[in-house]
């Protein structure tokens, strides 16, 4: 593909709007977090959940490694925490100064969230320069009910009206 049409492709999904998640997980204690909008459920029986993770994001081994992660369903209010989580220079300080708590399955559930889910990795497949993660739902909650989502739109973060 050139670059001309991989421009092209991002320029149209630009104008699909998307709800912005952060993927938590904990590798032997140490937590971190990657933002993420290629996020969907796949199945209700089981409960499966799909994620897309750029192979050359800090958090692509992490996260493999991991076994397990939590989905964090962000509000309007969370632009700092997805903008955080989508920088890969947080080495000093992965998780920031932002409150969390470990989930049942040990990765972070973030404050003031809408909702989150946690899962068990069941499967992963190669998906060109990303992987794509299936997990099982092992917990969920919704937290927020009255609360927007953070939506990112034509490159830029959005509100729903």
């Amino acid at each position: 593909m050139s670059n001309n049409q991989s421009d092209e492709f991002r320029k149209i999904f630009g104008h699909f709007p998307t709800g912005i998640t952060v993927i938590g997980m904990s590798n032997n204690g140490q937590i971190s977090g990657i933002t993420a909008n290629s996020v969907t459920s796949v199945s209700l029986d089981p409960m499966l959940m799909l994620v897309c993770i750029a192979q050359k994001a800090a958090s692509h081994d992490k996260l493999k490694s991991a076994g397990n992660f939590s989905i964090n369903f962000l509000s309007d209010k969370q632009k700092d925490l997805s903008q955080f989580f989508a920088s890969s220079s947080n080495t000093d300080n992965p998780m920031g100064d932002f409150k969390y708590r470990l989930g049942n399955n040990k990765s972070p559930i973030f404050s003031d969230v809408i909702a989150w889910i946690e899962c068990s990795i069941v499967d992963w497949f190669p998906g060109g320069d990303h992987s794509i993660v299936i997990g099982k739902v092992s917990d969920m909650k919704i937290e927020n009910a009255s609360y927007k989502p953070l939506i990112y739109y034509n490159g830029q973060y959005s509100e729903l009206v």
